[in-house]
């Protein structure tokens, strides 16, 4: 029997408690693209008995889990107050959301872990199950471009079962938008306006996977938010990059991507930190291209996602 490529979906449920399967149905679906396959992952164990001859001996698998990756565009849900597909998948990334009716979702970035989730992946009737599943993700906003969010998650090991297809229910969403000049009114570093090409967020979240006795989990361990942007050279009197760079000063970054309510898109960064900043060559044409750290002020807040 031929099992297609080509027939897959995702669908994923926030767990009530964690690692317990919350059971996600068709309205769970997501809307993805770049969509890996739900791996086996694990180490080996050598039993390394000493015999009189060569060959190999048995192995045992242990630390068995799963990994899935994919990248959502990053579109609004249409309603200003109202959390956005993709919120799930921030909470169980480690960030908190705060939610003020009728006005906008806000994501910071927690040190701990917050959400998790219970990911099926349907490859043409079989499903790979993950629960327990928390990751990482990174945003890319690039000119010409819809934003993205590329997320990776670990979760506990389930064997592969046989099961029908699930027809999927995708929620309801706005058309995303490309970064224009009309789209996308706003960006600024250290209070100034930049002609902005791309910015490359890494939220550097990390999370491991333990399997111990009386305890298995993924749950994340840390994260330093960095940035990569390159953006047309400023003249010194707008933006003096270097100098910046070499008096470790720090300022506020803002992106405003959208015009219409319920689906705009904007980054917060009120303590960000020039480093090596780099004139390049884009065609003919004089870029800034320099990396970006983000900086807490009292503690979680060194930048917000903001959905309003």
């Amino acid at each position: 029997m031929l099992h297609l490529t080509s027939n897959r979906l995702i669908l994923a449920k926030t767990e009530s408690t964690y690692g317990v399967d919350a059971a996600p149905t068709g309205v769970d679906a997501l809307r993805v693209r770049n969509l890996s396959h739900a791996s086996f992952e694990a180490d080996t164990v050598d039993r390394a008995h000493v015999v009189p001859h060569f060959g190999e001996q048995s192995k045992s698998h242990t630390k068995m889990h799963r990994k899935v990756s994919f990248e959502m565009l990053a579109y609004g849900s249409g309603a200003a107050g109202t959390a956005p597909v993709w919120g799930d998948l921030m909470t169980a990334c480690g960030f908190s959301e705060t939610v003020a009716a009728d006005s906008s979702v806000t994501y910071k970035p927690m040190s701990g872990d917050n959400g998790s989730l219970t990911i099926y992946y349907h490859q043409d009737g079989r499903r790979s199950k993950l629960t327990g599943a928390r990751g990482k993700v990174t945003l890319s906003l690039s000119s010409q471009a819809v934003p993205v969010l590329k997320f990776e998650f670990i979760g506990m090991w389930s064997p592969v079962t046989q099961v029908a297809q699930v027809a999927p229910e995708f929620a309801s969403a706005v058309d995303p938008q490309v970064l224009t000049k009309l789209l996308t009114p706003t960006f600024t570093l250290h209070g100034h306006a930049l002609a902005m090409k791309s910015l490359e967020i890494d939220f550097g979240i990390e999370v491991s996977y333990r399997n111990l006795v009386g305890y298995e989990g993924v749950n994340k361990t840390g994260g330093t938010v960095t940035a990569n942007m390159q953006s047309l050279l400023p003249d010194l009197s707008t933006l003096d990059a270097e100098a910046l760079a070499v008096n470790a000063t720090r300022g506020a970054l803002q992106l405003v991507h959208g015009t219409l309510a319920g689906n705009i898109l904007e980054i917060q960064g009120g303590q960000v930190q020039i480093m090596s900043p780099k004139e390049e060559d884009d065609g003919g044409v004089r870029m800034l291209g320099c990396q970006l750290l983000f900086h807490p002020s009292s503690g979680n807040d060194e930048i917000q996602i903001i959905a309003r």
